[in-house]
């Protein structure tokens, strides 16, 4: 039995994560619109930095871990796996329950 798995909790919707992330910063506008009304440009400032380092930040730990950036294909699939004595995976060919599950990326 195979299982397809998407970004949850919008399983059956069509929206990527990167669509949700962006539903999250339209989401918080107003909130960041208050603090620098009430708080003034020390607000403005903080904010201004906090996007800056999350984007530096986003961009430098793909270097620091020495991998490429990752890739939305939109699913991953789950399958049922068997261990051998090394510890390699490969799919399920046994009879019976798997004691094993394992994430397929296509």
């Amino acid at each position: 039995m195979n299982l397809t798995v998407s970004a949850s909790p919008h399983i059956r919707g069509k929206d990527t994560t990167a669509r949700l992330m962006l539903d999250v910063v339209i989401a918080l506008l107003p909130a960041l619109a208050a603090g620098m009304l009430f708080q003034g440009p020390r607000a403005e400032l903080v904010a201004a930095v906090c996007v800056l380092s999350a984007l530096a930040g986003a961009e430098r730990i793909f270097e620091v871990m020495d991998t490429a950036g990752e890739v939305n294909e939109g699913s991953v699939t789950l399958i049922p796996a068997e261990k051998d004595a090394n510890g390699t995976l490969s799919p399920f060919t046994g009879t019976g329950r798997p004691r094993t599950w394992a994430w397929r990326v296509p």
